[in-house]
C-alpha cells in the first residue's frame, strides 16, 4: 500500500474509533438515572400534585421519581397493615390507626394524611405511562417520628422517644430487639408491595441517626441494622440504597458494610456538617454512587428570610444558582466522577407547615435538565 493509501486508511480508522468512542460516551450518558426526590413523608402531597411533577419530569427527560413516603411522617398506608412481631399479632386497624395518630402528632397536615394503596397503584400506573420509574424511600432507623409514636401507642416502644435537639429527628432504639423486630416486619410489608410493583431500587435512608456513632460505642449496631435491611431488600429482588453521611464515619466500618448497597452521596467531608467519608473511600469499599449533592436541595418554603431558613439554608435561590454552577458529576466532596449511576435533585419538607409553591419546584426541575443537556433528552 502506498503512503497516500496508508494515510487514507489511518484517517478512516481514526474516524471510526472517534465515532465508537463518541457512541459509547453518548450511550453511557443516556443510561444515567435522572432523579427527582420528593419528600412526601413529612408533608402530604396529593396524587394530582405528584402527577404534575411526573408530567414535568417526563417532558424534561428525567427517568426516576424517588418518592419519600416515610420520612418523619409516614404518609402511605397499605390495604392490609396487619403484622406479627415479637410473638404479637397486630390487626390492620391497630397499626393503621397508630400510624395515623403518629402522623398527626408529628404534623397534622390540613391538606391530607396519607396516600392509600389504590392511589399509589394509580401513581405507579401513571408514572409508567410517562416513562418514569418510582424509587421508594422509607427512612430508618432515624427520621421515624410517626412510626416511633405508633410503636409507643402499640406498646412496642421501649422508653421515651429521643428527640434530637437540633433537628427534631426521632430515631428508633436499635438496641431494642422488640422495636427492631417490629420495624423490620413493618418495612418488609412495604418492601414486598414495592417489589411487586416492579421497583428496581429501594432507598433505606439510614442517615442522621443519633446515639449510634463511633464515639457512642454503638456503631456496630448501626452497621448490623443497615446490613440486615439490605438483606431484606435484596431477598425481594430489589437493590438497596442508603445515604452517605454516617457510612464509614471517621474511618470506621470499612469492609463491614454490604458492598451491594448503592450510596446516595449528599453530605460533605470534614470542615462542614460532620466528617463524612469521601466518595473515594466509598468507591474503594465497592459501592456504586448516586449524586445527591446537597447544594441542589430545596427545602420547600425556605426562601430568603432568616426566620424561614433557621439552621437549614437550602433555599430556592441557592438551589437554582448551584444547578447553574455544579455539573451533573460534581459531588459535594469537591470531586467529579463520571462513573456515577445518576444524579438527583431533592425537594425536602423539613418544615412541613411551609407553603408548597409548585411553580418553584417545576422551575428547578427544568433548570437542572437545561444545565445538563448531555444527560437529558426532552420530549419534542
Amino acid at each position: 500500500m502506498n503512503k497516500t493509501g496508508k494515510r487514507i486508511l489511518s484517517a478512516v480508522l481514526a474516524a471510526v474509533m472517534l465515532f465508537c468512542l463518541t457512541a459509547v460516551s453518548a450511550s453511557a450518558k443516556e443510561s444515567k438515572m435522572n432523579i427527582v426526590l420528593l419528600d412526601a413523608g413529612r408533608k402530604y402531597f396529593s396524587p394530582a400534585q405528584i402527577e404534575r411533577i411526573i408530567d414535568r419530569m417526563a417532558e424534561d427527560g428525567y427517568t426516576d421519581l424517588e418518592l419519600g413516603v416515610a420520612n418523619d411522617g409516614c404518609r402511605f398506608l397499605l390495604d392490609d397493615m396487619s403484622l406479627k412481631a415479637n410473638g404479637v399479632s397486630y390487626s390492620d386497624a391497630q397499626v393503621r390507626q397508630a400510624i395515623l395518630n403518629g402522623d398527626e402528632k408529628y404534623y397534622d397536615d390540613p391538606n391530607g394524611t396519607a396516600l392509600s394503596q389504590s392511589e399509589m397503584d394509580q401513581l405507579f400506573s401513571y408514572a409508567k405511562g410517562k416513562g418514569i420509574r418510582i424509587i421508594p424511600l422509607m427512612e430508618s432507623p432515624g427520621h421515624m417520628a410517626a412510626i416511633v409514636y405508633a410503636m409507643q401507642e402499640l406498646g412496642t416502644k421501649e422508653g421515651e422517644p429521643k428527640i434530637n435537639a437540633r433537628t427534631g429527628n426521632i430515631s428508633m432504639n436499635i438496641e431494642s430487639a422488640k422495636e427492631s423486630n417490629f420495624v423490620r416486619a413493618l418495612l418488609f410489608k412495604y418492601m414486598k408491595y414495592f417489589a411487586g410493583k416492579g421497583c428496581e431500587w429501594f432507598n433505606m435512608g439510614c442517615d442522621e441517626v443519633s446515639g449510634y456513632m463511633p464515639k457512642d460505642g454503638k456503631y456496630d449496631l448501626y452497621l448490623s441494622y443497615v446490613n440486615c435491611l439490605a438483606k431484606s431488600v435484596k431477598y425481594l429482588g430489589m437493590k438497596p440504597i442508603m445515604f452517605n453521611d454516617i457510612l464509614y464515619y471517621d474511618g470506621n466500618g470499612e469492609g463491614e458494610v454490604d458492598p451491594d448497597i448503592a450510596v446516595a452521596y449528599w453530605n460533605v467531608p470534614a470542615g462542614s456538617v460532620q466528617p463524612a467519608a469521601t466518595t473515594e473511600t466509598i468507591r474503594k469499599n465497592g459501592h456504586a454512587l448516586f449524586n445527591h449533592n446537597c447544594m441542589w436541595y430545596y427545602v420547600i418554603g425556605n426562601n430568603e428570610s432568616p426566620q424561614s431558613i433557621s439552621y437549614n439554608p437550602f433555599t430556592y435561590a441557592l438551589s437554582k444558582a448551584s444547578m447553574r454552577t455544579l455539573h451533573y458529576t460534581s459531588f459535594s466532596d469537591g470531586t467529579k466522577y463520571d462513573g456515577l449511576l445518576g444524579a438527583c435533585i431533592s425537594f425536602w419538607c423539613d418544615t412541613p407547615q411551609n407553603t408548597y409553591k409548585e411553580s418553584l419546584v417545576l422551575n428547578l426541575i427544568d433548570t437542572f435538565a437545561e444545565e445538563n443537556p448531555e444527560y437529558f433528552t426532552p420530549v419534542a
